[in-house]
């Protein structure tokens, strides 16, 4: 970041557009460049850049502190393309459905377009995009700004908010994937070349607008200290003499005390007979219900059902509670991140999303069905799916309301399984795996009816569970498993110990092992084939006492090339495990396998465990209470 960039932001903000215009010069091309390998169309993204400088110029004064402008540009950027991706998905024309006149129409006017050389360069965009295709999204997006937009390692990790060695390593492994076709990417920024007049276009639009100014409080509370001071010192000096002359008369030891008697008055209370109120209340409960089961039926959970009418006859009365947010520091019991970057978590019955700001938590939703064990979530094709504990809810608008899509086998759920390159299909149904604790359940209907798939398991234990593109993996008990041709295949790593936790990064998996027998510490392993060949991890050159791994079990988080290893302490790698540094005992970071945790980058991370909620935004560093917006759930008394 350079030290200019904070001065022209200031100076923006003063009303110099000019200190405005600097920073669009000097952003707009790695911005255009972005949006255009999220878009996809060169010209629409110069569009797309006009607006998200609009956007900035009108928050920049939101900004805090002022040298996170460029992750704070970049984010801003991204969100933008993923609104406009939404808006402007527009169907495609089978060709069986137009007439032989349009398709010639068509393909005379392909034929015009070929020999131009508006055309010839397009052709040439489409060839890089074509390429940068066969890259995954980290390094796709590290590769197009670095031949695209001609920027060093060092602006890049600025703009992405990582480490210059993380995006030299992810360089290194786009040119090992691309190997001979890599020279596509050289001499290419003429095909790029952005219009001279776009911070023209950009600064015409803002001279219509102003930024809001920064809000400048005035220093009332010295002045406020200083007048309750002076009016303390004067009350004491005026009223000093009357109180040592008080206090400095002589004592007589003969003087006598009278004795005095003081009437009151005081209300006297009658104990009075109470009458209670007879109401009907639907939908979970934790207390037991009249067949004293304890439960409540799927009916009354299901948010698409109306109650029937009671016949008991139900005295009105007069609500005596109003409801309120209540005391902040409420327990979290499940989380989950989006591909766009949206963090939930649940915690009772609420569902709440990460503000924004990333300052705290929202509530949007507060209807969510009492379940006992967690309950997990995945996404597919815009909508966010939850498992209940006897049905799967879907929500199209980020869970603010959920619809019932039918119940799921029962048992505890470990996780809901969506493979990635399904995830987004234009096909009317989504592939879901429901993992349980004892087997696995597969629907091909988008949950509306499931069917056993555990051929290949073997007395299954599942801990935990996860997706690698298109492939589920299990962790089991008895070792990992993978799907291969529609049975569950055990791999050969960790054999016959129990795998306690798992974690995905830029298609790496990452596997823990637990101690067992004689040996000195659990164990870890990471695999970038999919789980065919295997790589031990584990730290060596630690010294005793300073590895979770000897003590038991514990969580992993990926990524990027960060890996954090959660438990009796905190292990970290920035390098994906070829080096490795003890960072501490932290209250808030303590981990275990079952434990919910989630990564937004590789600087923060959340964890879910032990009745609280902790956060790290300096990549595991340091760790803090994150429950600002959660409301406490468990209130046990009140007093006055």
């Amino acid at each position: 970041m350079k030290s200019s960039d904070v001065d022209l932001i200031q100076r923006t903000l003063e009303g110099d557009q000019h200190a405005f215009t600097m920073l669009v010069s000097r952003y707009q091309k790695q911005v255009h460049t972005l949006v255009w390998r999220k878009i996809g169309d060169f010209h629409i993204a110069e569009e797309l850049t006009q607006d998200i400088f609009l956007k900035v110029y009108k928050n920049l004064s939101t900004l805090r502190p002022p040298y996170h402008f460029p992750g704070w540009l970049y984010v801003i950027a991204t969100r933008h393309c993923i609104s406009w991706l939404r808006k402007k998905r527009q169907p495609t024309t089978s060709l069986s459905e137009m007439s032989t006149l349009e398709i010639e129409e068509h393909c005379y006017q392909e034929y015009e377009d070929a020999k131009s050389e508006a055309s010839a360069i397009e052709h040439q965009r489409s060839i890089v995009k074509q390429l940068l295709q066969k890259l995954p999204e980290s390094e796709r997006t590290v590769v197009t700004l670095h031949y695209l937009a001609d920027m060093s390692c060092e602006s890049i990790g600025e703009f992405l908010g990582v480490s210059p060695n993380t995006i030299k390593s992810r360089l290194r492994r786009a040119r090992k994937r691309l190997e001979k076709q890599e020279h596509l990417l050289y001499d290419v920024s003429g095909i790029f070349r952005l219009p001279q007049d776009l911070t023209e276009k950009i600064m015409r639009e803002i001279a219509k607008i102003r930024p809001a100014s920064p809000s400048v409080s005035k220093p009332w509370i010295p002045w406020g200290l200083s007048l309750a001071s002076t009016f303390l010192v004067i009350l004491m000096v005026g009223m000093g003499p009357q109180a040592l002359s008080r206090f400095q008369q002589p004592y007589d030891l003969d003087a006598t005390s009278e004795m005095t008697v003081e009437l009151v008055d005081a209300p006297v209370v009658f104990e009075s007979k109470r009458e209670l109120d007879v109401r009907n209340q639907f939908g979970k409960s934790k207390a037991p219900g009249k067949d004293g089961s304890g439960t409540v039926s799927r009916a009354d959970a299901g948010l698409l059902t109306v109650p029937q009418a009671d016949t008991i006859e139900i005295r009105k009365a007069e609500p005596q509670w109003m409801p309120t947010r209540g005391p902040e520091g409420g327990s979290v019991g499940n989380l989950f991140a989006t591909s766009q970057k949206e963090v939930y978590a649940i915690g009772g019955t609420r569902l709440y999303q990460l503000a924004a700001d990333n300052t705290g938590w929202t509530l949007i939703n507060a209807a969510l069905p009492v379940t006992p064990y967690r309950m997990p979530m995945a996404e597919g094709k815009d909508t966010l799916y939850i498992v209940t504990e006897t049905d799967l809810l879907a929500s199209t608008d980020r869970g603010v309301t959920l619809h019932f899509l039918g119940p799921r086998p029962l048992g505890r759920a470990v996780a809901l399984l969506i493979p990635s390159k399904l995830r987004w299909s234009e096909d009317a149904q989504i592939e879901m795996y429901l993992v349980l604790a004892d087997g696995v359940f597969r629907s091909t209907d988008t949950g509306k009816a499931w069917n056993a798939f555990n051929e290949g398991l073997t007395a299954p234990e599942i801990h935990t569970a996860v997706t690698v593109e298109n492939i589920p993996f299990l962790g089991t008990k008895q070792g990992l498993y993978r799907r291969n041709a529609g049975v569950w295949e055990k791999l050969p790593v960790a054999q016959a110990q129990s795998i306690d936790s798992l974690a995905v990064a830029d298609g790496k998996i990452y596997i823990s092992a637990p101690r067992q027998g004689d040996q000195k510490s659990g164990s870890l392993f990471a695999s970038t084939d999919f789980g065919t060949s295997w790589v031990d991890i584990t730290p060596t050159n630690l010294k005793i006492g300073m590895s979770p791994l000897t003590i038991g079990s514990v969580k992993l988080i990926a990524a990027g090339e960060t890996l954090l290893v959660l438990g009796a302490g905190v292990l970290r790698s920035r390098d994906a495990g070829d080096t490795w540094e003890y960072l501490g005992f932290h209250k808030h970071a303590l981990g275990v396998g079952i434990f919910s945790a989630v990564a937004l980058d590789e600087n923060t991370f959340f964890l879910s465990g032990a009745g609280e909620l902790g956060r790290s935004t300096d990549g595991g560093l340091s760790w803090h209470l994150f429950t600002a917006g959660v409301a406490e759930s468990c209130i046990f008394d009140l007093a006055q």
